[in-house]
């Protein structure tokens, strides 16, 4: 046997997860290689009990070195030391001509042995090559199998009241960083997030990362909430900005948890109910944490087989659009609708659109929706030119989606709306939100420019809730400000929400844009927003989104639907 040299070292607890071996390039800048591992059983010496594919390649040719690693005295009195104290241990030698560092961890089988993992890297000839099937490649943190085989050891040694669960986090708009900023910058944000986690959890049995943007924490406990503390240090592990190239970067996260029942037995079933309970999370808004229960999974079940019936129903035209009127405060006219998609199952009856938007997005069903939305919009305004030729053009509204902005055919989709109508573009406004904007700004910029070149109009929809709504107008060439309904809700009773609308106003007077408020429900605010300038509204005070034909009768049959609001309208500047 070739001469041998031989150090051993312990990792630090702070560094679990993390540990890289001598001379091992940065976490961020590791690139996937082919992992070897073995999985010895520490009962009568040393054995191996497995190997995937990539190890037995290595060993194929070598079953000498193979042997011999199993057989080095250091290596098994390593491997004792491990079990024995419960901590990994990291050996590093030259056997047979080839420098390999071992990364030694103990735990316990699923039959109640005591089991050796040892993750091999191997150098030779100066060339590193990444060898740990456990390890994350970008972060170093464990990965998937490493956490499930750990979730399964913890089940099979819960010791008399422990309580045992599992916390994934994932990071929101993740897609839309990795998109906008670049993929070297993303994985940088996921390489300090993963350090971040395992600095502020220290007390976690395991840190890992289990895919994308998704990483999860074993947590052990006695308290009746342990695993939401755990969940809001993973939260507020994100609140501090992250410096990223020269960027200042935020960013929010989403997090399930699932607690083991006395019954759980494999990490298949726990992590299972942990992703439905984080999917809930995603749903229902940023920073939010919600625990598994058994209803959570009845309502997965029958969200998958909504969303087999909503693609059905796209397939097959069993949507509508309803229209909502947009009113001049000027002259109390209807200048146009808001067209929003409508569901009426046949079975379930009618679907609400918070419950079927989610899950169109979600599976990716948003862009044919919304493209059968521009298309009937269209028609719609082709078909009521038609039937009213003495009345000036109407307008309908259009909302898109970010995942449309980002799916390259929107320009494409929108051009064959209008040729198949025959509506000129100008009729046709495309109301989009700044989340849509911020996966790259200057593709959206481009697709902007692309839909003004329609004739298409452009509204920034909730204006006044996002980050950058300014920089927004300097930059895009949109037409008119859309004032959230948060703001008109508090009009009566909010003297700041008074100010925003005032400032809003007064902004888009200065810009040359129009103003809509939206979510209009009282005399009161009406005459609040007519009196601030702004010019048009809509709202349930109105009426709320009917069918095309009733929307006809009510408000284009008639020549002053809304005469009863008049003193309101005459409040309105203009007037």
């Amino acid at each position: 046997m070739a001469k041998r040299a031989i150090s051993t070292r312990q990792r630090q607890p702070s560094d679990k997860g993390l540990a890289k071996p001598p001379g091992a390039p940065p976490a961020a800048s590791r690139r996937p290689a082919p992992l070897l591992w073995a999985v010895l059983r520490g009962d009568d010496g040393l054995r191996c009990r497995a190997m995937n594919a990539a190890a037995k390649r290595l060993f194929a040719a070598a079953q000498d070195r193979l042997d011999a690693l199993l057989a080095h005295p250091e290596v098994i009195r390593a491997a004792y030391q491990a079990l024995r104290e419960e901590q990994d241990t990291i050996l590093e030698l030259v056997l047979c001509g080839a420098q390999h560092t071992l990364d030694i961890s103990p735990m316990v089988a699923a039959d109640g042995g005591a089991e050796i993992v040892i993750n091999i890297q191997s150098q030779s000839d100066g060339t590193a090559a990444d060898h740990d099937l456990l390890r994350d490649p970008l972060t170093a943190l464990p990965n998937l199998a490493a956490f499930s085989h750990a979730v399964t050891a913890a089940l099979t040694s819960r010791k008399p009241g422990e309580r045992l669960a599992i916390v994934l986090i994932n990071l929101n708009r993740f897609q839309s960083i990795n998109e906008g900023l670049g993929f070297d910058i993303a994985n940088e944000l996921l390489v300090e997030f993963g350090r971040r986690l395992s600095e502020g959890l220290a007390d976690a049995r395991l840190i890992a990362r289990l895919s994308g943007d998704e990483f999860a924490a074993l947590v052990i406990g006695r308290d009746a909430n342990f695993a939401q503390t755990a969940a809001r240090v993973m939260h507020e592990r994100l609140r501090a900005a992250f410096s990223l190239a020269g960027r200042v970067v935020h960013v929010t996260g989403s997090a399930g948890i699932a607690y083991a029942s006395p019954y759980t037995a494999s990490s298949e079933e726990l992590l299972r109910n942990a992703g439905i309970a984080l999917s809930r999370a995603r749903r229902e808004g940023v920073g939010r944490s919600i625990v598994y229960h058994d209803e959570l999974r009845a309502r997965a079940q029958s969200e998958f087989e909504l969303e087999a019936d909503l693609r059905r129903a796209i397939e097959n035209g069993g949507l509508d659009l309803h229209y909502q009127p947009i009113v001049s405060l000027k002259s109390g006219e209807v200048v146009g609708f808001e067209a929003l998609a409508r569901w009426t199952h046949p079975e379930r009856g009618p679907i609400p659109p918070n419950e079927f938007i989610p899950i169109a997005e979600a599976c990716g069903l948003i862009v044919p929706l919304g493209r059968f939305a521009l298309e009937s919009a269209c028609r719609q305004l082709a078909a009521w030119s038609s039937a009213y030729p003495r009345r000036a053009p109407l307008s309908c509204s259009v909302n898109v989606s970010s995942m449309q902005f980002r799916d390259g055919g929107l320009a494409d989709d929108v051009q064959r709306a209008l040729i198949g109508s025959g509506i000129h573009g100008s009729r046709l406004r495309l109301e989009i939100t700044e989340s849509a904007l911020m996966t790259n700004a200057e593709i959206a910029a481009d697709l902007l420019l692309d839909l003004k070149g329609l004739g298409v109009g452009l509204s920034l929809d909730d204006f006044g809730t996002g980050y950058s709504s300014l920089s927004y107008l300097n930059r895009f060439p949109f037409d008119t400000l859309k004032v959230d309904r948060s703001f008109v809700h508090d009009l009566g009773s909010n003297a700041e929400s008074l100010k925003i609308v005032h400032i809003i106003t007064q902004l888009a007077a200065t810009l040359g844009l129009s103003v809509i408020a939206e979510g209009v429900e009282t005399e009161g605010q009406l005459a609040e927003l007519s009196a601030l300038g702004c010019h048009y509204a809509q709202g349930f005070l109105f009426s709320k989104a009917l069918p095309a034909a009733e929307a006809a009768t009510r408000f284009l049959d008639v020549d002053a639907p809304f005469a009863c609001h008049g003193a309101a309208f005459m409040s309105h500047p203009d007037s």
